[in-house]
């Protein structure tokens, strides 16, 4: 009776040490940004108004964890990343996120006319949600999802909308374009 006795308790220490190894591996990481930090970043890389950052302030205030979206070091658990689209979803709406990305497209893309930002912002609220929340944890912090994961995605909205071929405007603002009008230009 003694070896089944040994087995059990060799076999209760090895799961007992599973669950602490498990638990100590897996537990999420913290937000490494407090909440309004956290709106200020993500302010920046979404280009949001200042009532969207004030809600995402808000939002981050209440859930803390879904900051976490925005670390640079680690990758946020899907809990977290669960709470984090549920606030952007709340404070920035797919409509918004399509209308930030047509406008990017024509800032950024010269060539680009307003029919293919319009296409860019249709297509973009046409996603189905799960394309879209990968749209908003991308444009929100590149690391905090594969690019390998959106991608596809973005070579298809490009591809769609007639941009594939477009190249980002890269040269720095004329002098024109820095200062404003020259004087007596009309």
């Amino acid at each position: 009776m003694t070896t089944g006795t040994s087995t059990l308790r060799r076999g209760g220490a090895a799961l007992a040490f599973a669950a602490v190894v498990l638990t100590s591996c897996s537990s999420p990481p913290a937000a490494e940004l407090d909440p309004a930090a956290a709106a200020t970043t993500l302010a920046r890389n979404l280009d949001l108004t200042d009532d969207q950052a004030g809600c995402m302030r808000n939002r981050f205030e209440a859930e803390p964890s879904a900051a976490a979206v925005l670390n640079t070091s680690d990758t946020a658990a899907d809990d977290d990343r669960d709470r984090y689209l549920v606030a952007i979803r709340a404070c920035l709406p797919p409509d918004d996120l399509g209308s930030s990305l047509s406008a990017t497209v024509r800032d950024q893309l010269p060539d680009a006319d307003a029919a293919q930002a319009t296409c860019v912002h249709d297509n973009v609220v046409a996603l189905p949600e799960a394309e879209q929340d990968r749209l908003y944890l991308y444009f929100s912090n590149p690391a905090a999802l594969d690019v390998a994961d959106v991608g596809p995605a973005g070579a298809d909205l490009l591809r769609s909308c007639d941009l594939l071929g477009a190249t980002p405007d890269t040269s720095p603002p004329t002098t024109a374009e820095s200062t404003g009008p020259a004087e007596g230009s009309g």
